[in-house]
């Protein structure tokens, strides 16, 4: 990849939404069903198309103000699709966001939730769908 555009990503939800999964997935690794919940932020490159996308991904249990998203390019929150809990923490979360910064939605564990598939549904375990929301973020960019 040359010249890749980069864009920076905070990457927010609820514990156990998948958030981590999602990225390991993205790197081409191997579904771990076993949840081992983030101890701290952590950083993640994933690469798509031209794009490099810089991820900080943000533990679940986290409390956020709008000033921990000012230096990121874009928000991509993450929703556990079969916890009300997590729909409930992520409609939180959007709130606190600056409408001036970009944000997308994984609903993740399509594949388990009895819920609606929408274009927002995604699955880790699947490694369906999982691209989608970075790239309408970088769209927004291009």
């Amino acid at each position: 990849m040359t010249n890749p555009y980069e864009i920076r990503i905070a990457m927010v939800g609820s514990g156990g939404s998948g958030k981590s999964e999602i990225l390991r997935r993205l790197q081409g690794q191997v579904f771990s069903p076993l949840y081992l919940p983030s101890n701290d932020t952590t950083e993640w490159v994933i690469d798509l198309d031209e794009y490099r996308f810089m991820v900080t991904e943000y533990r679940g249990t986290t409390f956020y103000k709008a000033e921990d998203f000012a230096d990121v390019t874009a928000v991509i929150v993450v929703i556990d699709g079969g916890s009300s809990l997590s729909r409930r923490y992520a409609r939180t979360l959007e709130k606190l966001l600056p409408h001036s910064i970009p944000m997308a939605r994984m609903v993740n564990k399509s594949d388990i939730s009895s819920l609606p598939i929408t274009p927002e549904s995604c699955s880790a375990k699947k490694k369906t769908n999982l691209e989608t929301a970075f790239l309408s973020i970088a769209q927004t960019y291009a």
